[in-house]
């Protein structure tokens, strides 16, 4: 009888695999796992803010991903310069990331589904003439998850002196 029940198993599972192979097979040139790996950058490359207006209040400077990536949030890395200093000319709620060869970098967000992140800076009473703030957006420090566009990788704030006259 053992026997038997053996020999009826073994011929169900002749008789089955190949279907279950040709449903495998066809499943499988269906499924896409490719994830797209955006190109970011800046969407305008400068602005100017007057001081006086701006006090107490953060500006924006936004980044936009040539893609949406559904599946996962990323931080864009970049680093401020120009004539500003912080915290002196302005304030920034940046948090940073410093790299393993001691560069440190400023991050922001670019959640997940979503293509545009912005960073912020709050300007500081200004009475010592103009001055810049030039972000410059880098690459990955991580990973591959997205890539430059070298045309729109930095963008300039101007802060206008708030006692020049109008």
């Amino acid at each position: 009888m053992k026997l038997k029940n053996q020999l009826r198993t073994r011929k169900w599972v002749i008789l089955l695999l190949p279907l279950f192979l040709m449903l495998f097979l066809s499943c499988e040139k269906t499924i896409d796992y490719t994830v797209p790996i955006p190109t970011v950058g800046f969407i305008q490359s400068n602005y100017t803010i007057a001081a006086s207006d701006t006090i107490g209040k953060y500006v924006f400077a936004e980044i936009e991903g040539s893609e949406f990536v559904e599946s996962y949030a990323y931080p864009v890395y970049f680093q401020m310069g120009g004539t500003a200093i912080l915290p002196t000319n302005f304030t920034t709620l940046h948090t940073t990331y410093t790299a393993l060869d001691g560069t440190v970098y400023y991050t922001t967000t670019m959640s997940q589904g979503i293509r545009k992140c912005a960073v912020s800076v709050k300007p500081v009473d200004l009475a010592t003439g103009d001055k810049t703030i030039t972000l410059t957006l880098f690459p990955d420090q991580q990973g591959e998850r997205y890539k430059l566009d070298p045309a729109r990788s930095t963008a300039t704030f101007t802060i206008t002196d708030n006692t020049k006259k109008k």
